[in-house]
């Protein structure tokens, strides 16, 4: 009688979970089973989009390296480019002093270079 009776209980509580499930299938809602499931999920994006931010940042960060370097490269080259010109200057003034001391036959030495230290 004892095992009868909690036999009907497991069945009467299993049709109650079909009632149930079948009610919340008619109104579309989500079963706590179903919503356990879509927190995770919602926990995995959430770490992946993470670490997608954490890799654009890093990304960002780089670029703003390359730029600046760019920068300083471009600065680089002017300056290098000016002391090219500059260098001719001083090229063709020598040239030109050089020519002045021939023609008025001064012997010049040239400087000695003496080592350091």
């Amino acid at each position: 009688m004892i095992n009868s009776a909690i036999s009907r209980a497991f069945t009467a509580r299993e049709k109650v979970a079909q009632a149930q499930q079948s009610a919340m299938d008619a109104l579309n809602l989500p079963s706590a089973s179903e919503l356990e499931k879509l927190g995770r999920r919602l926990r995995t994006i959430s770490q992946r989009l993470e670490e997608v931010e954490d890799a654009v940042d890093k990304i960002g960060v780089r670029l703003e390296a390359l730029s600046e370097e760019a920068r300083t490269g471009t600065k680089l080259s002017d300056q290098l480019g000016r002391m090219e010109v500059r260098l001719e200057q001083l090229g063709r003034d020598v040239g030109a002093l050089r020519r002045d001391i021939v023609r008025e036959g001064v012997v010049v030495e040239p400087p000695a270079i003496v080592p350091e230290g």
